[in-house]
C-alpha cells in the first residue's frame, strides 16, 4: 500500500467519529505521513548498507572501516519535525563563525534545512 493510500484510509476512518483522544492521534499520524521527505536526512541503515557494499577493501585498513561503521551506528536518530519559523542563529567569536539551532541549541557549521541534531526545520539564519 502506498503512503497516499494510507493517508486516504486514515482520513476515511476519521469520518467514522472517533473520541478526541483517538482523533488527535489520527491527526498526528496523518500529519506525519503527509510530511515531505527531508533532503538533509539520510537513513542510518542506508549508510551502513553502502559501507557493506563498498567493503573493507575501499579503506586503508580494517580499523578505518570498523571505526566508521561504529561511528555511523552510534549516531543519534533524527526525526525531522515541522517547527515553523525557526532560523539558525549566527554566532561569532574573534575568529570563528558558526550556527546554533534555536530549538536544541546545538552548533552546526552549515545552514542545513533541518537541524542534524534534533530534526527541527530551519528557514535560514538570523543574527544572534
Amino acid at each position: 500500500m502506498t503512503k497516499e493510500e494510507h493517508i486516504k484510509n486514515l482520513k476515511a476512518i476519521k469520518k467514522v467519529g472517533l473520541c478526541k483522544k483517538y482523533l488527535d492521534s489520527m491527526n498526528e499520524a496523518i500529519k506525519a505521513l503527509e510530511q515531505q521527505p527531508c533532503g538533509d536526512c539520510v537513513s542510518r541503515q542506508s549508510i551502513l548498507e553502502e559501507l557493506n557494499r563498498l567493503g573493507r577493501h575501499a579503506f586503508k585498513d580494517d580499523t578505518d572501516y570498523d571505526c566508521l561503521f561504529d561511528f555511523v551506528d552510534r549516531l543519534p536518530p533524527v526525526t525531522p519535525t515541522r517547527k515553523s519559523g525557526l532560523r539558525w542563529i549566527e554566532r561569532f567569536d574573534n575568529e570563528d563563525k558558526w550556527l546554533e539551532c534555536p530549538h536544541c541549541h546545538k552548533d552546526s557549521d552549515n545552514a542545513y534545512a533541518y537541524c542534524p541534531n534534533c530534526g527541527a526545520e530551519m528557514r535560514g539564519a538570523e543574527n544572534g
